[in-house]
Parts: structure tokens; C-alpha cells; sequence
């Protein structure tokens, strides 16, 4: 039935809202935003073995994981156990051994076994993995040698002399054996030293043929620091090695002699500083020749001695002209020679009146006056201390009228002894008015 007129009418279409105005209200729509999830904690890394995993991990986790693929393996060589990374034993129980300090810098070699020396000498140990089940211990052994026992001092010195005595003239450009084992220091600072300056002079075709820097640089004055007391073969040695000879090819001279290797600075008078000038032997001997040659061109006896009862000593050698013997005239070969030199070295020379006066004072001071008798006759003699015992042979036999060739068969002596030829009569100990004895 109808209900008009019987109040207001109902709307068919019903809202849950209660107000008959919502239906024109409009609202916004809520804005949504996108969050993002909050970040949760990393989940620890399980450390325990592979077989837990499989136990705990569900049948999800199980279908998810990939297979793992199998470690290629490297080619071993054959190496000792100890040389190898881990024993048997290890990989069975499942244990990882740590990289060790070579494997982290990439070396090649792989070492678990550790060699361990402990701080005393006795032990040494390995260490390694789980398969040294016996630690192995080796005893080390220092082998002490009982010393040789110490020699006296006196036991010392008598083999040091016993050396010395039998060195020969062979060995004389060695080196003295010296007792430094007790105090060495002491014994150095206790040597006397000499500061010894040798000039070498070089042969005249040498001169000739070699550059003039090669010339200065063999004739430079060299000095040598000696010991005074030690024998002069020390220095000819150092010498020749500078100079590049042998020791026997370097003749030395001082003060107008020669200098052996036996001799020392004290028996040749050197305190502190000398000067000497050194030759080699072949010139030495050529120089030595033409002296001994120059003095018998020059030689003469003297057969007057009306102007003296007891005689005149003949002079050797004797000016032709018998106004002045020519030793007054002529200074010795070595003077000659150092004279030389020093006017090569300087390139002056000294007046020659004063030369004359010095040549003079010096030739008077070297003259020595002796007699020489033998079977054949008695002569008095007069010459230079420089003169060697072979020319006064010669001078005795030329006296006597006797062949000269003869000398090499003669003989001289002094007091019971015979002389070596030679010596030069100021290296014996014939003096002044002394009789020598010849003889064949």
C-alpha cells in the first residue's frame, strides 16, 4: 500500500553514515608512503663443522644451496714429510693448520713442521703437527781442542836467534822474524825508526829511449820508515816492489859505500835521517868497471927515494906527472857520481876551484898508508880507503914486475886471516901503518 500523505518518505539507498549531508562532504584520500624495512644485524658465521650445518639446516635451506666444487689440486712434488703443509693424521681428524708466514707472502714451499733451537746449546727440538708423536732431541757436542802450552820467553828468544844466525845472504831480502807475542804494542813503540830517502838514478840509454815523465818518476826521491836496528834488506825490498825490480837487481850507496842487505842503520851510522841513492845492478857493476879501469890507466909507482931516508909510500894512484897525486885531483867514483846527480837534480854546479878545494880536503882525509909484503918482496903503499883488496893485488903485482892476470890467484891477509878480495879496505880493520900479507 500507498503511504503518501501519512509523513515523509524513506530513501530506498541507505549509508552507513548517520548525517544526510555526508553524502556531499568530500575527503582525501590517505597518502601512503613507501617505508623501508628496518635493517636487522648480519647473522653470525656459524663456525662449527660441516656436518652441523647439514643436521640444523631445514629442507628449505637444503634445496637452496648450490653444490660446492671441488678444490683443484695443485701437483706435489715429492718432498719429505716435514717439508709438507700437514701429516696424515691431521687431515683425518679434520684440522686446519694456519698459513704460515711464507705461504702469506706467496712463496711456493709449504712448511708445518717448525724447527725450534732453544737459547742453550744442549737441546733442539721439532715442532710440528699432530703427527711428530716423538719429539726428537738432539744433543749438540762442542769439541774443545786442549791449546799447545806457552813458550818461555828465553825458549822465544833462542829461536829467533838460531833463525837469524842461519839466514843466508839468499833470504836477506826477507823480513826479520820479530817477538811480538808477548806485548806487541809495547815492542812496536820501543823500535827505533829512521826515515831513510833513496833517489834512484836511471842508465843512460834508459834516459835516451824513455819519455821524460817516466825519467821523474823513477829518479823521485822515495822515503822509506826503517827500523834501526833491523837490517836494510826490509827497505831494498819495499824499493823494488815500488820501482818494479827484484830485490837483488837494486844496488843502495851511503855516503860513497855500498849498502848490503845484512847491514842496519846503526852500523851505518843513520840516527834519525839519511840520504841514499840507489842503482841497478848492472849499472852499478858497469859504473864499478870503468872506476877500477880509470885506476889503472892512471896508476905509477915511484921507484926514487932519495928524498927520504926511510922511503916514500907509492901512491895509488900517482899523477904522470908526479907534481900531485891525481886522488887530489880526481875525486872517487862515487863522489863523482853523487856530484852528478845532484847537479842533474838542480841543474847547477858549484864553482870549480871550490869543487877542486872540497874534492882535495875530503881525498885527504880518506888516504891511508900500509905495507904489503909477501915472498917475493915488501912495497909501501899509499891510496884511497875506498880502493878494494883485488886492486891493491894488482898494484903489488904490477910493482913487482910480476903478470897481472896473476891477481885472481893471490891472496891477502891481515893478522892470520885472509880477506875477501871484495872488501874495500875501509870495510876491514886495517888501519894506518898496518902490514898486509900476500900470498898464492
Amino acid at each position: 500500500m500507498s503511504d503518501k500523505g501519512k509523513g515523509k518518505a524513506t530513501n530506498p539507498i541507505s549509508f552507513d553514515s548517520d548525517s544526510d549531508d555526508d553524502f556531499f562532504v568530500s575527503r582525501r584520500r590517505p597518502i601512503i608512503r613507501e617505508t623501508t624495512a628496518p635493517r636487522s644485524p648480519t647473522p653470525p658465521i656459524r663456525t662449527h663443522s660441516d656436518s652441523e650445518d647439514d643436521d640444523d639446516a631445514s629442507p628449505d635451506s637444503q634445496r637452496k644451496k648450490k653444490p660446492r666444487k671441488a678444490p683443484l689440486k695443485k701437483p706435489t712434488l715429492d718432498l719429505p714429510a716435514w717439508t709438507r703443509q700437514g701429516s696424515v693424521g691431521d687431515k683425518k681428524n679434520g684440522s686446519r693448520s694456519r698459513k704460515s708466514s711464507s705461504q702469506i707472502r706467496g712463496s711456493t714451499e709449504e712448511r708445518a713442521d717448525t724447527i725450534v733451537i732453544d737459547d742453550s746449546d744442549e737441546e733442539i727440538g721439532i715442532v710440528g703437527g699432530s703427527s711428530s708423536k716423538h719429539m726428537k732431541k738432539v744433543t749438540r757436542k762442542r769439541v774443545q781442542l786442549t791449546p799447545p802450552p806457552e813458550m818461555s820467553e828465553k825458549s822465544k828468544a833462542d829461536i829467533v836467534k838460531l833463525v837469524r844466525e842461519h839466514m843466508s845472504e839468499k833470504y836477506g831480502d826477507q823480513a826479520p822474524l820479530e817477538n811480538s807475542a808477548s806485548s806487541p804494542e809495547k815492542d812496536r813503540n820501543d823500535v827505533e825508526k829512521v826515515h831513510v830517502t833513496i833517489r834512484m838514478q836511471a842508465p843512460p840509454e834508459k834516459k835516451q829511449t824513455a819519455a821524460p815523465a817516466a825519467i821523474k818518476e823513477y829518479q823521485k826521491a822515495r822515503t822509506l820508515i826503517l827500523s834501526r836496528t833491523g837490517p836494510m834488506s826490509t827497505g831494498i825490498s819495499i824499493l823494488s816492489e815500488r820501482i818494479q825490480k827484484r830485490p837483488e837487481d837494486v844496488i843502495l850507496v851511503y855516503d860513497d859505500k855500498r849498502v848490503y842487505p845484512r847491514s842496519t842503520p846503526a852500523q851505518l851510522g843513520i840516527l834519525d835521517k839519511a840520504e841514499m841513492i840507489g842503482y841497478e845492478k848492472d849499472y852499478w857493476m858497469k859504473l864499478e868497471a870503468d872506476k877500477i879501469r880509470a885506476l889503472e890507466e892512471d896508476l905509477s909507482f915511484s921507484n926514487n927515494n932519495d928524498d927520504d931516508e926511510e922511503g916514500e909510500d907509492d901512491v895509488i894512484p900517482l899523477n904522470p906527472n908526479g907534481n900531485s897525486p891525481s886522488i887530489f885531483s880526481k875525486p872517487s867514483y862515487t863522489s863523482q857520481l853523487q856530484t852528478r846527480t845532484q847537479s842533474q837534480s838542480q841543474s847547477q854546479s858549484l864553482p870549480q876551484t871550490q869543487t877542486q878545494t872540497q874534492t882535495q880536503t875530503q881525498a885527504q882525509q880518506d888516504i891511508i898508508h900500509f905495507k904489503i909484503s909477501s915472498s917475493f918482496g915488501e912495497e909501501r903503499m899509499k891510496g884511497p880507503k875506498t880502493l878494494k883488496l883485488h886492486s891493491v893485488i894488482r898494484f903489488y903485482l904490477k910493482k913487482l914486475g910480476r903478470p897481472v892476470d896473476e891477481a885472481d890467484k893471490w891472496y891477502i891477509m891481515f893478522d892470520g886471516e885472509k880477506l875477501d878480495r871484495s872488501l874495500r879496505i875501509e870495510e876491514t880493520e886495517v888501519e894506518d901503518g898496518d902490514m898486509l900479507e900476500a900470498g898464492m
